[in-house]
């Protein structure tokens, strides 16, 4: 069931990139910036291609590409706008999102594809590279596209905070009504060999351990 629910969020999370990509090329035609379209092509084809990925049940490939691609975007971005612009604020919900569709069943790759999101954050911050053209925006469209990128960010970190709530409230829920279902059925089973006047034994072969029930005993 875990499972199930994190590949539906990987898809959820492809479709979600892909708006953020619309609305992000109409704050650009506002701003009359037109220096970013290509990149949201890129993450278009990133998106379509995990979506398909996940729909053919590539699960892991599709999360890979998922996290990689959103990674390069973002680094492309930051790269692009620096720091003015708040666009660093999607590596944080990178991280998140690589937790969440990993879960702690694939924590290792959940917690190397985190720390490639850290290492490409630090490597854009310390470094400029010439291929990537540098943005210029007046102070207001500094700001429109701080308050965007920020509320975005952190918007999409919080639904995926829920949903690990969620998925660890429902598996909290299902392990309490499966511990009581086994008192119940233990109990009723106690009732009925003690009704038949009936002794029990059990040999466990790979730990050596002999059971003897009590009535069997006397």
């Amino acid at each position: 069931m875990a499972a199930e629910k994190r590949a539906i969020l990987t898809g959820q999370l492809a479709i979600l990139c892909f708006a953020i990509s619309l609305f992000f090329t109409f704050v650009d035609i506002s701003t009359g910036y037109n220096e970013s379209f290509l990149l949201y092509i890129l993450l278009t084809l990133f998106d379509v291609l995990t979506y398909l990925l996940n729909w053919f049940e590539y699960h892991t490939l599709a999360k890979i590409v998922l996290i990689i691609g959103a990674n390069s975007i973002i680094f492309t971005a930051y790269e692009a706008e620096g720091l003015a612009t708040g666009s660093f604020a999607f590596f944080i919900s990178s991280i998140v999102a690589s937790f969440a569709i990993f879960g702690y069943e694939n924590r290792s790759k959940a917690l190397f594809l985190s720390i490639f999101s850290v290492i490409v954050f630090l490597v854009s911050t310390a470094f400029e590279f010439s291929w990537v053209e540098k943005a210029e925006f007046s102070p207001e469209d500094e700001r429109v596209y701080f308050v965007a990128n920020f509320s975005i960010a952190l918007v999409t970190s919080i639904l995926m905070i829920l949903f690990l709530i969620k998925l660890n409230h429902i598996t909290e829920e299902r392990l309490i009504n499966t511990t009581e279902e086994l008192k119940k059925n233990k109990l009723r089973f106690e009732l009925a060999i003690r009704g038949s006047s009936v002794g029990i034994w059990d040999w466990d072969t790979e730990n050596d351990d002999l059971f003897l029930s009590p009535l069997l005993i006397s």
